[in-house]
């Protein structure tokens, strides 16, 4: 179900999600996960952004009620955009007070600092969710600077690896901060293959934090010492004509390269024999964890603390140092040429992150939600 900002008012429900919007992410994808399973367990849900539906790539259950306010537009000059932040904060604040909702929830730095003003004197129970690592993702001067005057304001503040918890305990409360693992599908089995393909996978937005530039650089390098290996990149973004032509600059030949933009990635999960995830920074990226959890051997780099929750280097994957194509190279190296290598870590990989599982992660937001067996219907 869906609604614009102007039939808000018809909207009841007991919970509502807020995002900037249903593009191609990890915390989008987290978000809807959650949102699905609260509404199949009987909860009255409502989702709320910035954008409107034109945008969407993930699927929501159809009993959750949607209202799209359509004011995601960039501002062109520092006094429009904070005449575009005002109107959305006295939008957000209108949607969430029609809404009814007593448990308001957002996801990412930007829309979760419009999300506490907007709610501030309504009464109603703040959660944000933090995506990142703050200590190392700029939102820019003034947001930054906003995130630490007013993230301490929420009532929980959340974020998926504990890295990030410890930088948000610089200026939130301890007793405010909870660790929330990911909401993860389950995996899916229909694309199961025997045989893997000589590829390469990287999933995420072509955008500077993914490092796709030091990849790029590595598997140029590579490309010239081994045969028939194939870079894959799944993800659309702002770089994405810069890194084709950077590709082209670094002589890499172009049957070598594959660019599928969005796609469900899970297909080539399942046909890749290595997974690369090269970013400067992160919190815990959901595409890693699909990727162990069908077995590929990873490499990430040092920077996130999220990922190094779940691959330790030699253990269960490689670790490189961040911005460096020459680690990663030597790393890509030996799992091209070493194939029991890349099932020993696939296989231990896969072995961890189930074993972790993600119960625990539905269970732990209905703890924070408020919600049992007798207040859901």
């Amino acid at each position: 179900m869906s609604a614009s900002a102007g039939t808000a008012n018809q909207v009841k429900c007991d919970i509502a999600f807020l995002i900037s919007d249903l593009d191609v992410g990890g915390a989008q994808r987290v978000l809807v996960n959650l949102a699905n399973q609260l509404t199949s367990d009987g909860c009255q849900i409502a989702l709320i952004t910035m954008d409107t539906s034109d945008s969407d790539y993930f699927q929501f259950d159809e009993r959750i009620q949607r209202i799209e306010l359509g004011v995601k537009e960039p501002s062109t000059s520092f006094v429009s955009a904070m005449r575009a932040n005002m109107r959305r904060i006295v939008l957000l604040r209108n949607v969430i007070r029609d809404s009814g909702a007593a448990c308001i929830v957002s996801f990412v730095g930007r829309m979760n600092i419009l999300t506490i003003i907007a709610t501030r004197f309504l009464g109603k129970k703040v959660i944000i969710s933090e995506r990142n690592d703050p200590a190392r993702e700029s939102l820019g001067v003034l947001w930054d600077v906003m995130r630490r005057f007013v993230y301490g304001r929420a009532d929980v503040v959340t974020a998926n690896s504990r890295g990030a918890i410890k930088s948000l305990s610089r200026y939130v409360q301890e007793n405010k901060l909870c660790y929330v693992p990911n909401v993860m599908t389950k995996v899916a089995t229909q694309y199961r293959s025997v045989n893997r393909e000589k590829w390469i996978l990287a999933v995420g937005r072509l955008e500077p934090q993914k490092g796709y530039d030091v990849l790029l650089e590595a598997f140029a390098q590579l490309s010239s010492r081994v045969d028939e290996w194939k870079l894959v990149i799944i993800g659309e973004g702002s770089q994405k004509l810069y890194l084709k032509e950077l590709a082209e600059k670094l002589g890499i030949p172009s049957e070598r390269m594959v660019w599928k933009g969005k796609r469900d990635p899970y297909p080539f999960y399942f046909l890749s024999s290595i997974f690369v995830l090269p970013s400067r920074y992160e919190g815990t990226p959901n595409a890693l964890i699909e990727a162990l959890q069908c077995g590929l051997p990873a490499i990430v780099s040092d920077t996130s603390s999220g990922a190094l929750e779940y691959v330790e280097n030699g253990k269960t994957g490689l670790v490189i140092p961040v911005d460096d194509p020459v680690k990663l190279l030597a790393a890509l190296d030996q799992l091209v040429k070493n194939q029991k290598l890349r099932q020993r870590l696939g296989e231990a990989g896969k072995r961890y992150v189930n074993k972790e599982g993600d119960g625990s992660a539905i269970a732990m937001w209905k703890d924070l939600l408020q919600l049992d067996a007798h207040s859901m219907v």
